[in-house]
C-alpha cells in the first residue's frame, strides 16, 4: 500500500453533521452541523469543554457512529454510502483507534496485540510485521509481555503499534495521554507525531490538555456542537499557552 503524500489531500472531510443522543425524554444535539476537514499527513487536534461534542466527532469521523444528518468521507470514501458490514471492513483496513484505557487483550500478548485488527481484516499479517511495528514503538523487546506485565505507557504504544500496522489513512486518538504521566504521555505523543512526520500518516486526537494539544498542527475548538475556532491554520506551530486561553474562553461563557 502507497504512504499517503505529505498534507497533499483530505484524509477526513466531514460536512454539516448532527447528531442526537436521547437522555431520558430529551433529545439532547451532541453535533449541530459540524465540519471540519484533515489534511493528509498532519496531526489535528481537537479540544472543547466537556458535552461540546468532540468525542461525538471523532466517533462519526472514524465511523463507529452514523450521523444523523450530514456527510462522513474518510480516504476518499463517504461512509454513509457503506452498509454495515462494508463500515466494518472499511474501519479495520483504513481507520486506526488508539483510546484512553487502551483496549488490549489481557490474555494476548504484546505481539498478538499487535496482529489482532489485521488478522480480524484477513490481512496476511504475521509476526515479523508485529515485531516490525513494536520496534517502531520501542518496544520489540516486550513482544512476548502481556499487558499486566507493561507500565501504562507501554501498553499504549503497543495500542499505537497495533494502529498502525496496516497504514491506515487516518489514526483517531481520544485522549490517548489521558491516562499516563508527563513522561509516559510524552512517549505517546512522539510515537503520534512519528505517525506524522516519519510515515506520512495522519492522527486526528481529541485532547483536554493544551500542552498536548499544542504537539499538533492544528488545533480546533469546538463548543455546542460546532467548531468555533482553530490555531495553526496559517501553518504556525500552536502554542500550548494559546491554546489554554481559547480553552479557558469557552469554558467561562
Amino acid at each position: 500500500m502507497n504512504a499517503i503524500p505529505h498534507a497533499t489531500r483530505d484524509a477526513v472531510r466531514v460536512a454539516a453533521v448532527a447528531k442526537h443522543h436521547t437522555a431520558g425524554e430529551h433529545r439532547v444535539a451532541a453535533l449541530d452541523g459540524a465540519s471540519l476537514t484533515v489534511r493528509a499527513g498532519t496531526l489535528t487536534a481537537v479540544m472543547g469543554p466537556s458535552g461540546s461534542g468532540k468525542s461525538t466527532l471523532l466517533h462519526c469521523a472514524a465511523g463507529l457512529d452514523r450521523p444523523d444528518a450530514g456527510t462522513v468521507t474518510v480516504d476518499g470514501v463517504d461512509l454513509g454510502s457503506l452498509g454495515e458490514r462494508g463500515l466494518t471492513e472499511f474501519r479495520r483496513r483504513r481507520i486506526g483507534f488508539v483510546f484512553q484505557d487502551y483496549n488490549l487483550v489481557d490474555a494476548l500478548t504484546a505481539a498478538q496485540n499487535t496482529l489482532l485488527p489485521a488478522r480480524l481484516a484477513g490481512a496476511r499479517a504475521g509476526r515479523r510485521h508485529a515485531l516490525a511495528a513494536l520496534e517502531e514503538v520501542g518496544l520489540r523487546d516486550r513482544a512476548d509481555h502481556r499487558p499486566h506485565q507493561l507500565s501504562g505507557g507501554e501498553q499504549q504504544r503497543v495500542a499505537i503499534a497495533r494502529a498502525v500496522l496496516s497504514r491506515p489513512a487516518v489514526l483517531c486518538a481520544d485522549e490517548p495521554t489521558g491516562a499516563l504521566d508527563l513522561a509516559r504521555g510524552r512517549q505517546v505523543l512522539d510515537r503520534l507525531r512519528a505517525v506524522v512526520d516519519v510515515h506520512g500518516g495522519t492522527v486526528l486526537m481529541v485532547t483536554h490538555d493544551p500542552a498536548v494539544a499544542a504537539r499538533a498542527d492544528r488545533v480546533v475548538f469546538m463548543a455546542d456542537g460546532r467548531i468555533v475556532d482553530e490555531l495553526g491554520a496559517d501553518g504556525a506551530a500552536p502554542a500550548a499557552e494559546a491554546v489554554a486561553v481559547r480553552m479557558a474562553g469557552l469554558e467561562a461563557v
